[in-house]
């Protein structure tokens, strides 16, 4: 069963990773900025309406409906994606990159949007719109940070050895041909991150195990729920 919540949260994600306002949305459209931002909310949109949103979009309408595999071709939408999703989820899986975005410092964070820019290349960085939608991302990650931070759900965060070692070696860099005082101050912003992601890890493990039923109770109340629970 389709749920127009969710339509409305993947709308919203899309519109943010087109790199188009509201206002030029709502005005491609021909509908006001304030009924878009209700689709937004879950309001129920005509099929029509979302066959036009999908289409200015570049998205497929079995993409904004959530039927099937959900296909995502901005970092700013695929970020935001997960911001919604994280709101409510109680465990969260992550396999990608050395260091989970939400447990790392405030100092990664200051330093995430310069990689960031400076990853651009040239050609692209004299587009306004590029660097906006950096600015974009940045908002969305610090969005998801404080989710976090309020929530505190459990993260199992599965991380590669090759990948630590080219973090630890590379530096927390955007391209590889830095000034080597660039790169070595990178180098050490990455080897500063390290421990305190591994430490948050383990407090976080070591409270898990410290809350949660084991032996004995564990099965007890396994199989107390089984008897309560009838098809």
């Amino acid at each position: 069963m389709l749920r127009f919540d969710d339509i409305g949260n993947r709308l919203k994600a899309f519109r943010l990773g087109s790199g188009l306002s509201a206002e030029e949305i709502a005005a491609k459209l021909g509908i006001s900025r304030t009924a878009l931002y209700r689709f937004e909310k879950g309001e129920l949109a005509k099929i029509e309406t979302l066959e036009k949103l999908a289409d200015l979009l570049q998205v497929s309408v079995p993409t904004l409906l959530g039927v099937g595999v959900e296909y995502i071709a901005s970092a700013v939408s695929y970020f935001e994606r997960m911001r919604q999703i994280e709101e409510t989820a109680e465990h969260i899986i992550v396999l990608a990159g050395p260091i989970s975005y939400v447990l790392a410092s405030d100092g990664f964070d200051r330093a995430l949007g310069e990689v960031l820019r400076e990853s651009v290349p040239e050609a692209l960085a004299k587009n306004s719109k590029a660097l906006a939608q950096i600015d974009e991302l940045m908002a969305v990650l610090r969005s998801r940070k404080e989710t976090y931070r309020r929530r505190r759900p459990a993260i199992l965060n599965l991380i590669a050895a090759g990948e630590m070692q080219r973090f630890l070696r590379n530096g927390l860099v955007g391209r590889l041909d830095l000034p080597e005082p660039v790169r070595r101050e990178r180098r050490r912003l990455a080897r500063a991150e390290a421990p305190e992601a591994l430490a948050l890890h383990e407090k976080m493990a070591r409270e898990l195990w410290s809350s949660g039923l084991k032996g004995p109770a564990a099965v007890r109340f396994m199989r107390a729920m089984m008897e309560t629970v009838q098809d």
